[in-house]
């Protein structure tokens, strides 16, 4: 059944001579860290993210207005199947070498998708059905290296504050576990997706901690950050977020991510407020600029769904 399962929604993966390859059609059990056999693989060009997308459509719930994304942690945790495919979808990402996709928009898809997964696999194992768990409060949550990345065991640190922001420096402690090679590794991936360029923060709206402060998951179709439409979704998500008056910016402050990574907006836009006004739809007359929003951790669960959404 399960091999079925994983047939119906396999990732398709389209290697340097033009063929699609399925590695995701075997039985339980058979997953090693790295992937089906270990082995890294550098000629796959692109990923369409299927597994994760389809238990992102299933497993998530908006509120009323649309301004939580929230998911069903209850049911994913009973459900066999849809745990296994999600080890399988984070096993694939264990076996693609990111420095093969063929474009800045397929790698940095491919890593908020792996950390956004990461989260979720992270609450199923750490969680115990606990609607009071929250990730900042779970030891080593976000520091150990709990993932096969690339052929790489990296942390939801790692990914995030390496390949998706580039932060060598202010953020040197979270490097410090790795071997020499992991890090070139890492500080490659990054180089191959920013170069010289400032790196992109509008990533910010696209990491999910597993909070729900933050921003949202994609509640609607694709369900994942994909390739084609990075650029779009992006743009999308970030005025999502600071209209969000309970997650981005309003009339009580703005989110605390426009605190803790302040130089990432400035060297995007100049400043965090530059940033909101860029991308906030309605305005920013109701916004209160020298306040900060109180960073929500409570788990992003259905059963901790907001009432009143904003």
């Amino acid at each position: 059944m399960r091999s079925l399962l994983l047939s119906a929604f396999a990732i398709t993966l389209l290697s340097a001579c033009g063929q699609f390859v399925d590695p995701l059609d075997y039985e339980p059990g058979t997953l090693s860290p790295g992937g089906t056999d270990g082995v890294v693989r550098t000629d796959v060009k692109s990923l369409k993210h299927t597994l994760f997308a389809d238990l992102i459509e299933r497993f998530t719930q908006k509120s009323a207005d649309g301004g939580f994304v929230v998911i069903d942690y209850d049911a994913l945790a009973g459900d066999v199947d849809a745990q296994f495919q999600l080890q399988g979808y984070l096993a694939m990402l264990g076996s693609v070498d990111a420095s093969g996709l063929e474009s800045k928009s397929e790698k940095l898809a491919y890593f908020i998708n792996a950390y956004n997964a990461g989260v979720i696999k992270g609450v199923l194992d750490m969680w115990n059905g606990d609607q009071g768990f929250k990730t900042v409060e779970a030891a080593g949550f976000f520091s150990e290296p709990r993932y096969t990345i690339g052929g790489l065991q990296l942390s939801l640190n790692h990914i995030e504050h390496g390949p998706g922001r580039a932060d060598f420096v202010a953020r040197a402690a979270d490097f410090t576990n790795m071997t020499d090679a992991a890090r070139t590794k890492l500080e490659g991936w990054a180089t191959e997706i920013w170069g010289s360029e400032n790196p992109d923060s509008r990533v910010h709206a696209a990491f999910n901690c597993g909070a729900l402060s933050c921003p949202n998951l994609p509640g609607a179709a694709p369900f994942v950050f994909d390739a084609k439409t990075l650029d779009a979704q992006l743009d999308a998500f970030t005025t999502a977020w600071v209209d969000n008056v309970k997650k981005g910016a309003g009339p009580d402050g703005i989110s605390m991510l426009f605190s803790w990574y302040k130089t990432d907006f400035e060297r995007t836009h100049g400043s965090p407020k530059a940033f909101i006004e860029a991308f906030r739809s309605g305005g920013t007359s109701d916004v209160a600029f020298d306040k900060s929003l109180d960073y929500d951790w409570t788990l992003n669960s259905t059963k901790n769904m907001p009432s009143s959404g904003q």
